[in-house]
């Protein structure tokens, strides 16, 4: 209770210390938060030709990886990510070390880690930073909410339990809410960082060009991932069993992808 109270009287303190242009800053983002969830359910409406082009690749690529959901198993994930049922699995080369213990952080830290980056940048009047922070914020959160939706219609099991499909009900494992997080910061990190400007050099460029890769490839090998049980890199298993089908998980990645770049492009970094 004392903890609390104190932990009150801080943040008020800080509140009330904090300049005008810099108050204005973090109730102008808190006004335009519903705003900006509402615009991203609504912008199927102002799709064009190529957007509908995109979709219309995403679902019947996704179809096509469900229907074949079974042989995807075996063409998508390795047995050497997982193990095979004579040897307990050990990460051999550096790479798979790091990406093992990569895997095994909660995806909460990175809300926490952008929560104190959107606030800190704020108090130092670093606005492109706040609203990168803030964007991806948004980005994530939309992003989840789909995936929990999606993941509610097409409440399939995971294939560790039967994979079998089920509709409108609870605990469904449709859409790979992991890939959907990963991939919803990329759209924004990407218009901060590697956005190519007109006057930039060819060195500027090559080097974005290089920084894109990273910003939309890293969340993509996380996401893949979720083709990997964990319990395979702590114990030998009789057949490895991915956490998600490859449709689940190329559906949320997809779903993140496509609504970071819709906040990275509704976002103006300089206000």
């Amino acid at each position: 209770m004392r903890l609390r109270l104190f932990l009150t009287v801080v943040v008020g303190f800080v509140c009330s210390s904090l300049s005008a242009q810099v108050q204005h800053a973090f109730v102008s983002d808190l006004k335009s938060t519903p705003k900006d969830f509402l615009n991203v359910f609504t912008a199927p409406i102002e799709w064009d030709g190529w957007d509908l082009a995109i979709g219309s690749g995403v679902l019947f690529t996704s179809i096509y990886l469900y229907q074949n959901k079974d042989q995807s198993s075996d063409l998508f994930y390795f047995d050497r990510l997982n193990s095979t049922p004579t040897r307990k699995p050990q990460p051999k080369t550096y790479f798979e070390k790091t990406y093992f213990k990569a895997m095994e952080i909660d995806p909460k830290y990175g809300m926490y880690s952008l929560g104190g980056a959107y606030f800190l940048s704020g108090l130092l009047g670093q606005t492109k930073i706040r609203k990168t922070s803030l964007a991806c914020l948004q980005s994530s959160g939309v992003s989840q909410l789909l995936a929990v939706v999606g993941s509610y219609i097409l409440a399939e099991r995971r294939p560790s339990y039967g994979g079998e499909m089920r509709y409108f009900q609870d605990g469904g494992r449709g859409v790979s809410g992991h890939a959907a997080f990963y991939t919803s910061f990329s759209g924004p990190l990407n218009k901060l960082l590697t956005k190519i400007e007109p006057d930039d050099s060819l060195q500027e460029k090559t080097l974005k060009y290089f920084g894109k890769g990273f910003i939309y490839g890293v969340p993509l090998l996380m996401s893949y991932g979720r083709l990997r049980n964990k319990l395979t890199w702590q114990q030998t298993v009789d057949h490895p069993v991915p956490a998600h089908h490859a449709w689940s998980v190329f559906l949320g990645a997809a779903i993140g992808y496509s609504v970071g770049e819709f906040v990275a492009a509704r976002t103006d970094l300089q206000k």
